[in-house]
């Protein structure tokens, strides 16, 4: 494997992150979304939060995007539950 296709983990779950804070911020893509790509993207959610936990927030940034991170959860979990009702 080459160096540009190596991918360092915090870098994944940054990215990962990213995409699921995007994807909760997109009616049209959030109910567009397979489960699976629900699934993938609480679980970056949840492993980022997990980190947050483990240390204290330091910063005004960090508690920002603790808080996006939050209410990405929040809305992808709304719309995973709704699809098991429904």
């Amino acid at each position: 494997m080459s160096k540009t296709e190596r991918v360092r983990p915090q870098a994944a779950t940054v990215r990962g992150c990213e995409r699921a804070v995007q994807l909760a911020d997109d009616q049209r893509r959030l109910v567009a979304a397979s489960a699976e790509q629900l699934g993938v993207a609480s679980a970056f959610v949840a492993r980022a939060m997990a980190q947050f936990d483990a240390k204290s927030v330091l910063n005004v940034r960090d508690a920002n995007s603790l808080r996006r991170l939050r209410e990405a959860g929040k809305t992808i979990g709304e719309e995973l539950r709704r699809r098991c009702k429904g």
